[in-house]
């Protein structure tokens, strides 16, 4: 059984909301999420729409439906990940050349799959994928960004990274081209009950430092209402200065009763 809550919110200044969410089959465009999912998988991910009023909010909800409707069947594999966020890249790209618009319809996309045996992460663009075990954080996406190639290169420091004046320039989205290249990792020899997987657009990431972002989790892992997570990290966002659009997905794999079987 997986646990779990999730909000996406315009943010504290924007006048339009690009982000989009999916938790099972469930789409959030507004507002907040949570419950519990008695299947053996789950299927998650944000997606953040890219240029403001160019179409980002529809490129997003496109892909996270596409990724969704393909991915929530139990046994799944990398390459039905990486054909799902493909076919979700295709009809966006398709939209683009029907509606002649080469300039819009681009988003980033960050979720997971897991059953009880694997664990599948994915993402194009800057949005994210963290694990908390324990009191452990440890960040299980890659940003395709212009800062991660830098420090990729060790042209600049974590601190110069997070300082840095381009570190919202991303290097690959879904959109841009007529094939997209997904970042999908196997974590499937590493998933325990009681981890708690946080996934996140850049209005959090861009001004919470994985420190904060463990202690906001650390403080909340084990709690029963994950949705008072979720707004502490709105609250915190906030205070921290995001001007972005926010969403923020929690999800906890929930010990598995044995019935003395």
């Amino acid at each position: 059984m997986w646990n779990y809550a999730g909000f996406v919110d315009i943010g504290a200044v924007e006048e339009q909301n690009d982000d989009r969410a999916v938790i099972g089959l469930s789409l959030l465009s507004n507002g907040a999420i949570s419950g519990k999912i008695e299947t053996p998988y789950i299927v998650a991910a944000v997606c953040d729409g890219v240029g403001g009023r160019l179409s980002g909010d529809r490129a997003a909800e496109m892909s996270c439906e596409v990724f969704a409707t393909k991915t929530y069947l139990e046994g799944k594999t990398v390459n039905d990940i990486i054909d799902a966020i493909e076919s979700a890249n295709e009809m966006i790209y398709l939209t683009k050349v029907k509606e002649n618009a080469p300039n819009s319809l681009f988003t980033t996309i960050a979720g997971i799959y897991a059953d009880d045996e694997h664990l599948f992460v994915c993402n194009v663009g800057d949005s994210r994928v963290y694990r908390l075990r324990y009191q452990y954080l440890m960040r299980l996406s890659k940003d395709h960004s212009l800062v991660q190639s830098l420090l990729d290169a060790g042209e600049i420091t974590l601190e110069e990274a997070w300082n840095h004046k381009k570190k919202n320039v991303i290097t690959n989205c879904l959109g841009t081209a007529e094939k997209v290249n997904p970042r999908v990792v196997d974590l499937s020899d590493d998933i325990q009950e009681r981890d708690l997987f946080f996934i996140c657009s850049d209005g959090i990431c861009d001004v919470l430092k994985d420190e904060e972002i463990r202690d906001i989790l650390v403080q909340y892992r084990n709690s029963d209402n994950l949705m008072e997570c979720c707004e502490k990290f709105k609250k915190s966002a906030i205070e921290h200065g995001s001007k972005d659009n926010m969403s923020v997905i929690l999800i906890r794999k929930e010990v598995t009763e044995n019935n003395g079987e």
